[in-house]
């Protein structure tokens, strides 16, 4: 089923390069120290599938939010800091970029979380909150705890998110706080819409990378 799903999704990021050289350290709740992962053996062991940039349900769908996209460009409903943004991420997300992290087991309340694995300056790049990018009505909502807000707001009641419950990478791991140290930001890159983590402060290698859900309404699915 996995692999069905998996060759259903329509990539317009190519995924297949990074597959080949990316390692995810990882370190399972029975684990005593880290390791380094394929991609291929990280998704065996987690069940999900890795992505390097947004995925989505077809071309069809990938359009359509495309589409929304340019729309909301055309209406000024973008700010210059997301452009700015997207001049200065774009390397990052064209080669699907994940800073020096790690996923570790830290308890049986909050599960995984998201580690450094070296210092990391003020306002650096941690990597795209990559995932399933899928519409959902505004009353019912198709969501779960790995959904981020997608930035197209309440076009005909429809609101879409970015699941990372089964497809995503090492940024969906990271946890809520209140007191983050790293902050969401909107990019604007190639016709999409891109939520990308960034620093907010000094990060010292070992620290857990945190970052605020925001608003109740929204935030057991990170909004």
């Amino acid at each position: 089923m996995l692999k069905w799903f998996k060759s259903s999704l329509f990539l317009p990021h190519d995924n297949s390069s990074i597959k080949k050289t990316h390692r995810i350290q990882f370190s399972g709740k029975d684990d005593v120290s880290l390791k380094n992962y394929s991609i291929e053996e990280f998704e065996e062991a987690s069940g999900m599938t890795y992505l390097s940039g947004l995925g989505f349900r077809s071309e069809g769908s990938y359009e359509r939010v495309k589409r929304l996209t340019l729309k909301s460009v055309a209406e000024g409903k973008i700010s210059q800091r997301a452009h700015w943004f997207g001049s200065h991420f774009a390397d990052f997300l064209d080669r699907g970029y994940v800073n020096d992290v790690s996923i570790r087991w830290v308890d049986e309340k909050m599960n995984y979380g998201l580690f450094a694995e070296k210092d990391i300056k003020r306002h650096a790049y941690l990597g795209e909150y990559t995932g399933l990018v899928k519409p959902c009505t505004i009353f019912t909502g198709d969501v779960n705890e790995y959904c981020f807000r997608y930035p197209l707001y309440h076009r005909f009641f429809i609101v879409y998110t970015i699941d990372a419950k089964m497809h995503g990478n090492e940024i969906s791991f990271i946890n809520h706080c209140n007191s983050p140290n790293c902050e969401a930001v909107v990019v604007y890159h190639n016709d999409l819409f891109h939520m990308c983590l960034r620093a907010i402060d000094e990060i010292k290698e070992g620290d857990q990378l945190f970052f605020d859900y925001g608003n109740e309404k929204w935030r057991n699915f990170k909004s």
